[in-house]
């Protein structure tokens, strides 16, 4: 091995040990969030987290409702009585719009977007 080859291979063990060594805390991302009269506060409106953190958002609603996050496909059902958490890896950065479609006397109202997002997904690369 050429004095040169070695170099490099140590500068990129060292550059992949300083990534593997940032602690867990910056790779997950929990939110509670309430969804009251088809809102949540203003406050909640955009949530960050940044490319590759583990996400959990739990719903709390005050009417049956399908949460749906959009680009990533998944959907969660939440009742008042039972809150659910809606978790997922940020594997693609952007932003992505999460709507509710409530529930009408057990069965699912249009899929449309009448109301708008309830909210936002930024994930942002690292």
């Amino acid at each position: 091995m050429t004095l040169r080859r070695a170099i490099a291979m140590l500068v990129l063990a060292a550059a992949a040990g300083t990534g593997a060594s940032s602690g867990a805390e910056d790779t997950i991302r929990s939110f509670d969030l309430a969804v009251v009269n088809g809102a949540v506060a203003p406050a909640s409106r955009v949530l960050k987290v940044p490319h590759q953190a583990d996400v959990g958002i739990t719903w709390t609603v005050d009417r049956p409702m399908t949460i749906h996050l959009e680009g990533y496909n998944i959907s969660v059902f939440a009742r008042p009585d039972a809150p659910q958490t809606m978790r997922f890896k940020a594997y693609a950065t952007g932003r992505f719009p999460v709507h509710a479609h409530e529930v009408d006397k057990g069965e699912a109202k249009s899929h449309g977007h009448g109301r708008g997002a309830l909210l936002r997904v930024d994930v942002h690369p690292r």
